[in-house]
């Protein structure tokens, strides 16, 4: 097991030196046998410019990010690579390319393409996500990759993986999809620039979008292709993913947190990075609740790979790192709103490919930090949506431990989906699992740092805090019946996550989602209506509990929200049910989920007049 003085993946690091080490003898014989020997750079090369100092990390292009499309390239240059001290011989780029951050704001990151050494026929993508973890770019994988930080064991683990693939014949994208922040376990933003690494990579190989594409994933980079997997048929549906491999999965940070919270064996020092990281991706002005020990804790980690910080804290407590006022860490609001915003599962739509899913069990729970029975109900969870899964729980292995079966099946299993056969099923004896419902949300009380305009978080980059209210056809500063042009001048920063009519406004902590009238919509209306809803909003939603309909608040459950709210009978559409209210001049909205409200909006009430129309109006959108 882990010890504050002994690298995360020491049990590992003997597996992969007994048994992938025959890796390197093979490489090296290729590169003679192809003549590639005299481009490999020689020993003691330079060591690679800090990514925060590096200006190729940085974008100054003329046009505004916003203007650009998700994966475009912003910059490219050649690379040598560098494993386990040693000049690697595989050609290798690096791009900067546009994406999302957390709060749908125009970003840009950098990921790695490295070729096979011997390709053979079209292109096949590995989209390989590092568990490289981290708060500093010193962890970066495009810094490692090239010999940066060699001391660094779970980034030599990760590139001696990838070398697998390379020699199976895939070409391997992995970007640094935490972004220029350092937003750990921010699970949309990674996945959206998991997708736009894949996206970047055909741009730069010059290869079609029918590529087809395999992702892999473990610990935290099973954060990032999980989130991948969820968000692909919305976000990056143009994108032929073939198959994913998720292992070691953090299906939901409640859970998680309970699980380690106080932990002796070397993992209650990721309870204060995930604070630091959340908190940058969602702009939490963190310091209003730390005690003066978790400002010292959470200063100590801010730059540092998780090999420093996992095992540094034997037996801390988020409570240790809260205030006074704060010591029911689950019930914040601030807290249980990003926790259940992160919950895996929670995206609209589901995975479109086969999966293979997996986890260790150690002690009956999990493998020391991640919960096998959440691992399980997410695969339970995909298996109902007709999803094909393939599930493994490693009975006695730790997290460390489970690194090994997991890797092997995931190579086969992903080998397997390239050659087009039959997917495996094993959702017949896929058990429930834990209950992944999100957790309430406490109203704040009024005057309290969590209510009106004195709200906890500080605004992000590009991201203003909320403002206005949700009130009669108004939410925030839109309201029904705006052209689209309108809205976008009403906020200036947007993003429509590949959906032709929906934006997604960027705010502070949560944003804004705005729908507008959808073809599929107006074919259900009589061509006399139609010009009056094109290209006008008809539907406009939030999670954030700054708003409120009628006192009710996201987070909220349907039985509480009974008592104001004249709720009609729900819709059930995808994993989710609607739930429509009166609202003066419009109709409230009410996603919900296993019986809690997940986000509140308004409707057009001209097209909720009927059952019949608001199915077709639901339909639309949900």
């Amino acid at each position: 097991m882990l010890t504050p003085g002994r690298d995360r993946y020491w049990w590992y690091g003997r597996y992969v030196l007994r048994n992938l080490g025959g890796i390197f003898l093979a490489v090296l014989g290729l590169v003679f046998a192809v003549g590639l020997s005299a481009r490999i750079a020689p020993a003691g090369a330079a060591t690679p410019v800090l990514p925060s100092s590096d200006p190729f990390y940085a974008y100054s292009g003329s046009t505004p990010l916003a203007q650009l499309t998700p994966g475009t390239v912003l910059k490219a240059r050649a690379v040598q690579l560098v494993i386990n001290g040693a000049p690697a011989p595989y050609s290798a780029e690096q791009v900067l390319y546009r994406t999302t951050g957390e709060l749908g704001q125009p970003t840009a990151t950098v990921a790695t393409v490295i070729k096979p050494l011997a390709p053979t026929g079209a292109t096949k993508l590995i989209s390989y996500q590092t568990f490289y973890d981290a708060l500093g770019s010193v962890c970066d994988p495009s810094y490692t990759l090239q010999g940066g930080n060699p001391s660094y064991s779970d980034a030599q683990i990760d590139a001696t993986l990838m070398q697998n693939y390379l020699q199976a014949g895939f070409t391997v994208v992995t970007s640094d999809y935490e972004g220029e922040n350092l937003d750990w376990a921010a699970g949309q933003e990674s996945g959206d620039n998991t997708l736009d690494g894949i996206r970047a990579a055909e741009n730069q190989l010059g290869v079609p979008r029918t590529t087809s594409v395999g992702m892999v994933g473990y610990s935290g980079g099973s954060i990032a292709t999980e989130w991948a997997s969820e968000l692909a048929p919305a976000y990056a549906p143009e994108l032929h993913i073939v198959g994913v491999a998720e292992g070691g999965v953090p299906v939901d940070f409640a859970h998680n947190l309970n699980y380690i919270n106080g932990d002796n064996d070397g993992w209650a020092g990721v309870i204060p990075a995930v604070l630091v990281g959340t908190a940058r991706a969602f702009g939490i002005d963190l310091d209003t609740y730390l005690s003066d020990y978790g400002k010292q804790v959470t200063t100590q980690v801010a730059d540092e790979c998780i090999n420093n910080f996992a095992g540094s804290y034997p037996g801390l407590t988020v409570q240790q790192l809260l205030k006074p006022q704060y010591q029911n860490f689950l019930a914040v609001p601030t807290f249980t709103t990003v926790i259940n915003d992160l919950t895996m599962g929670a995206a609209p739509g589901n995975p479109a490919e086969p999966l293979f899913m997996a986890v260790g069990n150690q002690d009956g729970t999990g493998d020391g930090v991640m919960v096998a029975a959440d691992v399980e109900a997410l695969a339970h969870e995909y298996c109902e949506q007709g999803v094909p899964v393939t599930f493994s729980e490693y009975s006695g292995l730790s997290h460390e431990e489970a690194i090994a079966p997991f890797e092997s099946t995931a190579l086969t299993f992903l080998e397997a989906r390239f050659t087009g056969g039959p997917a495996p099923n094993g959702c017949a004896s896929i058990g429930t699992g834990n209950s992944l419902a999100p957790l309430p949300v406490a109203p704040a009380p009024p005057g309290s740092s969590t209510s009106g305009s004195t709200s906890p978080v500080s605004a992000a980059a590009h991201c203003p805090l909320v403002t206005g209210s949700l009130r009669g056809d108004t939410l925030g500063l839109v309201h029904l019946g705006m052209t689209r042009v309108q809205a976008r001048k009403a906020y200036t920063d947007s993003s429509n996550r590949g959906k032709h009519y929906e934006d997604f406004f960027c705010l502070t902590p949560v944003g804004v989602r705005v729908g507008y009238a959808s073809p599929k919509l107006l074919g259900a209306l009589r061509r006399t209506q139609r010009h009056t809803f094109r290209s006008r909003v008809v539907w406009a939603s939030t999670s954030d509990i700054y708003y409120t309909v009628k006192g009710v608040r996201p987070g909220t459950s349907v039985k509480s929200a009974r008592k104001d709210l004249q709720l009609e009978k729900p819709f059930d559409l995808g994993r989710n049910e609607w739930y429509l209210a009166p609202n003066g001049q419009s109709t409230a909205v009410l996603k919900v989920r296993h019986g809690i409200i997940e986000e509140i909006g308004i409707g057009d009430k001209r097209l909720t007049h009927s059952r019949k129309a608001d199915l077709a109006f639901l339909a639309s959108f949900s």
